[in-house]
């Protein structure tokens, strides 16, 4: 699908003072998209108290100063992990709304752009089912996040990446304004106390799928996931049906993104990636369920690769066969 590069806005939303080698990652990230999409504009969509940490000279085209929503922990303790929903749902939304071109895309201010992977894969797949179709045109987001109904770690429908986001800036606005997450949301599973968490969260939903589930709610579905980890054969046949219907995720490597942070890099957090639908499986569910037509290989060298870096990872092996095997994932699917 052909796009004029000056039709995109890259909506850079979140906290700016996170830093990579000494440098700001927000730096390095404005410095990343004008490298590879120097015509686009940039909207940087931060907080009120962070401005006297913005660069000066920063090349944005706009940026917008949030008040902080604030966030809740995930396991409910004043010591726990933040859950960020709100910070980015406000961020995003009032980011998105100030684009002005047809296309946008929302990444977080700790990513760099690689290369322009998500522009071609745009628009690629068009075939749909209606009646799970909630946007004009599929979001590209990422496989890294991207969780199966299933899987084998934990189970988690409705779980789609929000590392970034790239579509219709209509789309995106439809996808992000939604009511900020509740108090009794955060706060679900210590007022419904016949219902047991599968994981160390303690919120009704991982941030990924308050996102998703909240945009759903608002567009008439009635989502049978009463919880983050509840699924059954309806719930996990409902999650694929709207994640095919609505979501494209493909690698980091072919989006054309990458995380700064160390923890959100594929080589430090494999266990969890044969818990991601890879695009391979996707594609699957999109003959399934879109297209029965399509041929689509059964090889899946992403998911083999994977498993056998896994493999490695929990086994024995010195530690240069493991390096070995990390970088062959990342120069395939990650770099």
């Amino acid at each position: 699908m052909e796009i004029n590069k000056k039709d995109i806005t890259i909506v850079l939303q979140g906290s700016c003072i996170a830093k990579y080698n000494n440098r700001l990652c927000i730096e390095l990230a404005v410095e990343s998209i004008r490298k590879q999409i120097p015509e686009c504009k940039i909207i940087l969509s931060t907080w009120e108290n962070e401005k006297d940490f913005i660069p000066e000279g920063l090349q944005v085209d706009k940026i917008i100063y949030n008040n902080d929503p604030g966030f809740k922990t995930r396991n409910c303790k004043p010591d726990g992990k933040p859950n960020n929903v709100n910070r980015q749902i406000v961020s995003s939304i009032n980011g998105l709304k100030a684009a002005e071109t047809t296309y946008a895309m929302k990444m977080r201010t700790d990513y760099v752009m690689k290369s322009t992977g998500f522009i071609q894969n745009f628009g690629i797949y068009n075939d749909f089912d209606k009646e799970y179709q909630i946007f004009d045109k599929r979001i590209i987001c990422v496989t890294p996040g991207t969780r199966k109904p299933r899987a084998k770690n934990f189970n988690c429908p409705f779980h789609i990446a929000d590392h970034t986001t790239f579509g219709l800036t209509k789309d995106l606005i439809k996808l992000y304004d939604i009511p900020l997450v509740t108090d009794e949301e955060f706060d679900w599973f210590m007022i419904h106390t016949d219902f047991m968490p599968e994981t160390k969260a303690r919120n009704r939903y991982n941030a990924e799928q308050s996102i998703w589930i909240n945009c759903l709610i608002k567009n008439g579905v009635d989502v049978k996931c009463e919880y983050s980890t509840h699924v059954n054969d309806e719930i996990a046949e409902q999650s694929d049906r709207y994640l095919v219907n609505n979501f494209y995720p493909i690698s980091f490597k072919k989006y054309g993104i990458y995380p700064l942070k160390k923890y959100l890099q594929p080589k430090n957090n494999f266990r969890n990636y044969c818990d991601f639908y890879t695009t391979n499986e996707w594609l699957h569910l999109y003959r399934k369920y879109c297209n029965k037509s399509m041929k689509v290989r059964n090889f899946d060298f992403e998911k083999m690769i994977t498993k056998i870096c896994i493999y490695i990872e929990e086994s024995k092996y010195p530690k240069i066969i493991k390096s070995l095997f990390k970088i062959i994932r990342g120069v395939v699917f990650d770099a």
